[in-house]
């Protein structure tokens, strides 16, 4: 015989015997005991102290009885209403039969709702505990890709959050280079860093890489140089542009602590008009108030937020992100486990989900482990394909020996004011990771010559 939700009735009626016997059990609870103990300390405390005493800690112990009584009333009422899965206050016998009784499917997906719904499992050990959660985790997690997940967004903005050595540059860098396979957008990095052991990361995929030692300069340098970089990005007129701000919340410290607002200004323009002038945003930042930005609390909430956390910095990640809402629900114990299930002990958030999901690993280029804080054989630079070409660009000279007067010649007549463009169209074959050095001997030679108009021209 099959009942109405297609349930063999032998098994429907197992398993509402087993439903039955975890009612009874929330029902007989070790109250009694507690109140009994309430009214012998009580007894005790009147002799060998004094009545008012005793008194009061009868008192105490009788309400703290009738509130446990309502509360478990309202778990019981949550499990026959269907609230929340009778699982919840299972022990590991009642677990291991259930599970047989409806399937591990259905077993997997009503556990699934106990841990969304932040449900505890009061009755089972801790161990029991997180081996629920990881069959949870392990159900869902595996399919998803975090390369393709901040991949949609190559042409949108967004910001990327994670604390000092959680992987933000492993995780961008790495869906740069998937990025750039498809080709039609062209990234432009800022480096407030400018770490040589971070750097490595952006060669071979970044158009453009500007970098400052911001840790070894005052904040009106930090400010200067990150106005002349974001400048020159402003100032290209060709072609579809990421940005992308390695370090955001070192830059915003610095120009909240100066009183300037023009970043704020700029950004808060850049994200509301992206896509209209074919340039976007993504910023890197280890926190979520971005007021310093130009993104205040109104804003932020429409701006798509992915994080990436390590292990170690879970207990910081939850207090600091939790409040915010930005990332869903940030459950201590779901991180934690996600982390355990990742390869590289780090989990990561996308909104396309909505959840948080362990890392897979991720190749490393740019040879240095920051777990370990040693260097690594770094993979070879994935070589940057030639993107979409200035209308306006100059013919091609192939001789690298041109003397000064008809380089800057060239400089002077071209219709681009982006150096780096100039280059890529002049000399295609430069590889990325030269274009700092060519530029620093362009500038060299200029200043040589006194050719102050090139000078301005590309703000070098």
């Amino acid at each position: 015989m099959i009942n109405e939700n297609n349930e063999p009735q032998a098994e429907n009626e197992e398993k509402n015997q087993l439903v039955y016997e975890v009612l009874e059990g929330m029902e007989q609870s070790n109250s009694e005991l507690i109140l009994l103990g309430g009214v012998l300390g009580g007894i005790v405390a009147a002799v060998l102290i004094n009545p008012i005493a005793g008194a009061f800690l009868l008192a105490g112990t009788v309400g703290t009885s009738i509130l446990g009584s309502r509360q478990r009333g309202s778990d019981r009422m949550k499990v026959l209403t269907g609230e929340v899965s009778p699982v919840a206050y299972m022990n590991a016998d009642q677990m291991k039969s259930y599970k047989q009784i409806i399937g591990e499917d259905n077993y997997t997906l009503e556990m699934r709702t106990v841990v969304e719904a932040g449900e505890k499992l009061v009755n089972v050990s801790k161990d029991v505990k997180e081996a629920a959660y990881q069959m949870v985790l392990e159900s869902d997690f595996k399919q998803v890709n975090p390369i393709e997940q901040l991949s949609l967004y190559s042409r949108a903005s967004c910001l990327i959050l994670g604390r000092s050595g959680d992987g933000k540059d492993m995780w961008v860098s790495n869906t740069l280079r998937d990025i750039k396979k498809t080709g039609g957008v062209r990234v432009y990095v800022v480096d407030p860093k400018g770490t040589d052991h971070e750097k490595t990361y952006y060669e071979g995929v970044a158009d453009v890489y500007q970098a400052f030692k911001s840790g070894s300069m005052s904040d009106a340098e930090v400010v200067d140089n990150f106005k002349k970089a974001f400048e020159q990005f402003l100032s290209i007129q060709s072609d579809t542009w990421l940005l992308v701000i390695t370090e955001s919340t070192l830059v915003g410290d610095a120009f909240s602590r100066t009183k300037d607002n023009y970043l704020a200004e700029k950004i808060s323009k850049l994200v509301t008009t992206g896509n209209a002038d074919k340039r976007n945003l993504w910023m890197m930042a280890q926190v979520t108030n971005l007021a310093n930005l130009g993104i205040d609390s109104n804003a932020r909430g429409q701006f798509p937020t992915f994080a990436v956390c390590h292990r170690k910095n879970i207990d910081n990640a939850v207090n600091s992100w939790g409040k915010y809402g930005t990332l869903g629900k940030i459950k201590t114990e779901v991180l934690r486990l996600a982390c355990k299930t990742s390869p590289r002990e780090r989990c990561f958030y996308s909104p396309n989900v909505g959840e948080w999901l362990p890392m897979p690993e991720l190749p490393n280029y740019s040879g240095y482990d920051r777990d370990k804080f040693t260097k690594t054989t770094a993979i070879a630079p994935t070589p940057t394909p030639q993107e979409i070409k200035d209308t306006h660009q100059s013919e091609r000279h192939e001789n690298s020996d041109w003397t000064w007067g008809a380089i800057a010649l060239e400089l002077r007549k071209t219709s681009t004011t982006d150096i780096v463009e100039f280059l890529k169209n002049l000399y295609p074959d430069v590889p990325n990771n030269r274009l700092n050095e060519v530029i620093a001997g362009i500038k060299a030679k200029a200043m040589e010559n006194g050719d102050n108009d090139i000078i301005s021209k590309f703000s070098l």
